[in-house]
């Protein structure tokens, strides 16, 4: 890989992930609910039209529209998105919505591999060149919003909200229809653990809602008066029992297939610092380990 003479700026994954306070995805108990970064409750809540207004939420706190006018305007789109070659297999986005010429895509994200957040990134290109009719206007490219809601965050970074476009040195961005918006939930729930509910915005009093699992915790949220979220907490604790999505947690839970893939990839990671200090060649270290040279020269950047 190489890169612009005289222009180097860092990216996210060149800092360490974090996974303190994430949301870990437990047995189904009595007194919790299930958390939306499951992927069966993250379906069964933004995916179900008839719980339109959760997303609808979540949604107005960055749209420059009011909720009402919003849950008029939104339609959920095909989450399945169009194949770039007739024989390639189709990839399905956790949320599609259209609003006017807008296509907002959110993706709840529990891996932290490179991988993700570049596949999304696809996700947000594609998204911004689907040609479509919207009633009489012919679209060629669309306003593109992509929301990753990540259940990690990295090293050195607190913001909990973290807005991307694409600009230069100057910050004078080159176009406002493509925009990656991520949210950290381990820096949620360290200022929610640490500085308490009364320190929280509505929006972020309204993220806790939708991903902390314990209802009990959740009672001084609920007690501010918001309907929309006293009627999450409480459709979202029945839905948690629901026999068809319960089943389908069961499996998630049991399987924990993610979480499976990044302890493969951290010890890799740990097996390739190991090799590096050994001073052993790096394309030894490449073969042994599966991981790419540039994920490599990154790990050797950091530690010498």
């Amino acid at each position: 890989m190489f890169l612009l003479r005289n222009y180097n700026k860092s990216e996210l994954y060149d800092y360490d992930i974090v996974k303190e306070n994430k949301i870990e995805l437990n047995k189904r108990k009595e007194g919790e609910k299930l958390s939306i970064v499951s992927d069966s409750m993250f379906k069964a809540i933004f995916q179900n039209s008839n719980r339109i207004e959760y997303s609808v939420k979540f949604l107005s706190y960055f749209l420059d529209i009011s909720y009402e006018e919003l849950l008029e305007k939104i339609v959920l789109y095909k989450n399945e998105l169009d194949k770039e070659k007739e024989n390639t297999k189709s990839e399905r986005c956790d949320y599609l919505a259209l609003i006017d010429d807008t296509l907002i895509g959110i993706e709840m994200n529990n891996n932290s591999s490179e991988k993700i957040l570049n596949r999304n990134l696809e996700y947000t290109f594609r998204n911004f060149s689907t040609k479509m009719t919207v009633g009489k206007k012919k679209y060629e490219y669309f306003n593109s919003y992509t929301f990753n809601i990540n259940n990690f965050a990295f090293k050195g970074n607190k913001k909990i909200i973290d807005i991307y476009v694409l600009q230069n040195e100057e910050g004078l961005a080159l176009t406002n229809k493509l925009v990656v918006i991520n949210i950290y939930l381990p820096n949620l729930m360290k200022k929610w653990y640490t500085e308490g509910t009364e320190k929280l915005n509505d929006f972020e009093k309204y993220m806790i809602a939708l991903v902390e699992p314990n209802i009990g915790k959740l009672l001084s949220i609920k007690k501010l008066g918001d309907e929309i979220v006293e009627k999450f907490i409480d459709e979202a604790e029945k839905v948690s029992f629901d026999r068809e999505i319960g089943e389908a947690y069961d499996k998630e839970w049991a399987l924990k297939d993610e979480e499976y893939s990044e302890g493969k990839e951290d010890a890799k990671i740990e097996i390739a610092k190991r090799m590096i200090e050994k001073e052993i060649d790096i394309k030894t270290i490449e073969e042994v380990t599966d991981l790419s040279e540039d994920k490599l020269l990154k790990i050797m950047s950091k530690n010498s």
